[in-house]
Protein backbone atom coordinates (compact mmCIF):
# COMPACT_ATOMS: atom_id res chain seq x y z
CA UNK A 1 0.00 0.00 0.00
CA UNK A 2 1.37 3.50 -0.64
CA UNK A 3 1.13 5.93 1.64
CA UNK A 4 -0.36 8.65 -0.10
CA UNK A 5 -3.73 6.20 -0.48
CA UNK A 6 -4.60 6.98 2.65
CA UNK A 7 -3.08 10.53 3.32
CA UNK A 8 -3.77 12.41 -0.46
CA UNK A 9 -6.91 11.66 -3.17
CA UNK A 10 -5.87 10.26 -6.11
CA UNK A 11 -6.15 12.75 -8.87
CA UNK A 12 -4.99 10.97 -11.89
CA UNK A 13 -7.83 8.75 -14.10
CA UNK A 14 -7.46 5.28 -13.93
CA UNK A 15 -10.37 3.85 -16.03
CA UNK A 16 -13.85 5.00 -17.19
CA UNK A 17 -17.26 4.25 -18.59
CA UNK A 18 -20.25 5.17 -19.58
CA UNK A 19 -23.74 4.44 -18.98
CA UNK A 20 -26.98 4.78 -16.75
CA UNK A 21 -25.19 3.32 -13.05
CA UNK A 22 -27.41 5.25 -11.09
CA UNK A 23 -30.05 7.39 -13.29
CA UNK A 24 -31.47 6.09 -16.59
CA UNK A 25 -32.26 9.99 -17.24
CA UNK A 26 -28.99 10.47 -18.44
CA UNK A 27 -25.91 9.22 -19.34
CA UNK A 28 -23.56 9.18 -16.95
CA UNK A 29 -19.24 9.03 -16.86
CA UNK A 30 -17.66 6.74 -13.92
CA UNK A 31 -14.55 7.72 -13.56
CA UNK A 32 -11.68 5.38 -11.17
CA UNK A 33 -9.01 7.11 -9.34
CA UNK A 34 -7.13 4.42 -7.70
CA UNK A 35 -9.40 3.19 -5.37
CA UNK A 36 -12.48 6.50 -5.24
CA UNK A 37 -15.07 5.83 -7.76
CA UNK A 38 -16.62 9.37 -9.58
CA UNK A 39 -19.78 9.82 -11.34
CA UNK A 40 -20.61 12.76 -13.51
CA UNK A 41 -23.16 14.20 -15.28
CA UNK A 42 -23.01 16.64 -18.07
CA UNK A 43 -23.68 20.39 -16.59
CA UNK A 44 -27.34 21.74 -17.89
CA UNK A 45 -25.34 24.45 -19.89
CA UNK A 46 -23.63 22.01 -21.65
CA UNK A 47 -20.47 22.78 -20.93
CA UNK A 48 -18.61 20.85 -18.52
CA UNK A 49 -19.71 18.03 -15.76
CA UNK A 50 -21.20 17.39 -12.74
CA UNK A 51 -20.11 15.46 -9.89
CA UNK A 52 -23.06 13.50 -8.20
CA UNK A 53 -21.47 10.73 -6.31
CA UNK A 54 -18.66 9.63 -5.02
CA UNK A 55 -17.85 5.95 -3.29
CA UNK A 56 -14.42 5.25 -1.23
CA UNK A 57 -13.69 1.72 -2.00
CA UNK A 58 -11.70 -0.52 -0.71
CA UNK A 59 -8.19 -1.34 -2.46
CA UNK A 60 -7.06 -0.61 -5.67
CA UNK A 61 -9.62 -1.03 -8.75
CA UNK A 62 -7.68 -2.72 -11.36
CA UNK A 63 -10.52 -2.51 -14.13
CA UNK A 64 -14.27 -1.53 -14.26
CA UNK A 65 -16.95 -2.20 -17.02
CA UNK A 66 -20.93 -1.60 -17.19
CA UNK A 67 -23.35 -4.47 -18.11
CA UNK A 68 -26.98 -2.82 -19.15
CA UNK A 69 -29.80 -3.82 -17.18
CA UNK A 70 -31.59 -5.50 -19.95
CA UNK A 71 -28.34 -8.14 -19.95
CA UNK A 72 -29.27 -9.23 -16.56
CA UNK A 73 -31.72 -11.93 -15.77
CA UNK A 74 -32.43 -10.99 -12.59
CA UNK A 75 -36.23 -10.69 -11.53
CA UNK A 76 -35.40 -7.67 -8.89
CA UNK A 77 -34.40 -4.94 -11.56
CA UNK A 78 -36.80 -2.92 -12.14
CA UNK A 79 -35.17 0.27 -12.43
CA UNK A 80 -33.28 -0.41 -15.79
CA UNK A 81 -29.63 0.67 -13.93
CA UNK A 82 -26.61 -0.74 -14.94
CA UNK A 83 -24.69 -3.29 -13.18
CA UNK A 84 -20.92 -2.72 -12.28
CA UNK A 85 -17.99 -5.30 -12.68
CA UNK A 86 -15.12 -3.84 -10.69
CA UNK A 87 -12.06 -6.27 -10.81
CA UNK A 88 -9.70 -5.68 -7.73
CA UNK A 89 -6.56 -7.11 -6.33
CA UNK A 90 -5.65 -10.84 -7.82
CA UNK A 91 -8.67 -12.06 -10.15
CA UNK A 92 -11.02 -10.73 -7.46
CA UNK A 93 -14.51 -9.38 -9.50
CA UNK A 94 -17.50 -7.90 -8.09
CA UNK A 95 -20.82 -7.36 -9.14
CA UNK A 96 -22.37 -4.41 -8.09
CA UNK A 97 -25.33 -1.77 -8.62
CA UNK A 98 -26.54 1.26 -7.31
CA UNK A 99 -29.13 1.27 -4.78
CA UNK A 100 -31.61 3.85 -5.09
CA UNK A 101 -33.28 3.91 -2.41
CA UNK A 102 -30.10 4.10 0.20
CA UNK A 103 -28.22 6.11 -2.35
CA UNK A 104 -25.12 3.60 -1.78
CA UNK A 105 -23.51 0.71 -3.86
CA UNK A 106 -24.76 -2.66 -3.22
CA UNK A 107 -22.76 -5.83 -3.92
CA UNK A 108 -24.73 -8.19 -5.59
CA UNK A 109 -21.68 -10.85 -6.13
CA UNK A 110 -17.99 -11.47 -5.11
CA UNK A 111 -15.97 -13.63 -7.37
CA UNK A 112 -11.84 -15.11 -8.11
CA UNK A 113 -11.42 -15.74 -11.73
CA UNK A 114 -7.71 -15.68 -11.29
CA UNK A 115 -7.46 -18.10 -15.01
CA UNK A 116 -10.17 -16.93 -16.76
CA UNK A 117 -8.50 -12.82 -16.48
CA UNK A 118 -5.42 -14.42 -17.95
CA UNK A 119 -7.07 -14.71 -21.70
CA UNK A 120 -9.03 -11.67 -21.66
CA UNK A 121 -9.90 -8.06 -19.81
CA UNK A 122 -12.86 -7.44 -17.50
CA UNK A 123 -13.96 -5.20 -19.95
CA UNK A 124 -14.55 -8.12 -22.84
CA UNK A 125 -16.22 -10.19 -20.04
CA UNK A 126 -19.01 -7.26 -19.74
CA UNK A 127 -19.69 -7.47 -23.33
CA UNK A 128 -20.18 -11.07 -23.38
CA UNK A 129 -22.68 -11.20 -20.02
Amino acid sequence: MNVYDDILDPTVVSHSATGHFTTTDHIELITVNTHILKIYRVANDGRGLCLTQQFDLRGKINDIALIPANNMVESKISSGLDYMIISTGVAKLSLIRYDVEKSDLEAGSLHYYEDKLRVTSVSELGKQA
